[in-house]
C-alpha cells in the first residue's frame, strides 16, 4: 500500500541520504519534494483511510500537532493509518514552520517512520490495521 513511499528508504539510509537535497535518485527532484509529492499521492489514492484527520489521529495516540511532541513519538506500536497520519502532520507543519520537514530527515524519524510503514506492508497488515482507527 505504501511501496511508493517506502521506496525511498534505502536512499536515505545510504551516504546520499545525507545530501536532502541531491536530486539524482528520485525523478531529478530534491529528496523532500520527491517525498511530499508522493505522500499526496499516496493519500489520494487511499481516502478511505480518512486522512483528513490527521491530527486527531496522532492526537490518539498522546502526540500533539507540535515538533517536540512528533519527534518523540514511538510508532513501533501504530499501525499504518496512524504512521501515515503522523507523516502527513509533518508534511502540514513544513507550511507553518519552515524548514521543520529538513530537521526531521536530517535527524532520522521520518526514516524511522518509513521503515514502520515498510515493515506493516511487508506483514500485510497495513491492509487491515486501519480498521482499528488507532
Amino acid at each position: 500500500m505504501f511501496e511508493k513511499l517506502t521506496d525511498c528508504i534505502p536512499y536515505l539510509e545510504s551516504e546520499k541520504g545525507r545530501d536532502l537535497y541531491h536530486p539524482d535518485e528520485h525523478r531529478g527532484m530534491p529528496l523532500p519534494i520527491y517525498i511530499e509529492e508522493t505522500i499526496y499521492a499516496v493519500r489520494d489514492e487511499n481516502r478511505e483511510l480518512q486522512f483528513a484527520n490527521y491530527a486527531e489521529i496522532i492526537q490518539s495516540h498522546g502526540v500533539e500537532w507540535s515538533e517536540k511532541s512528533m519527534l518523540e513519538a514511538d510508532v513501533s506500536g501504530w499501525n499504518a493509518r496512524s504512521v501515515f497520519a503522523i507523516i502527513i502532520a509533518l508534511v502540514r507543519a513544513e507550511r507553518y514552520a519552515y524548514g521543520i520537514y529538513d530537521r526531521f530527515l536530517e535527524n532520522g524519524c521520518l526514516l524511522k517512520w518509513l521503515q514502520r510503514l515498510k515493515k506493516l506492508d511487508d506483514t500485510e497488515i497495513a491492509k487491515h490495521s486501519w480498521m482499528s482507527r488507532k
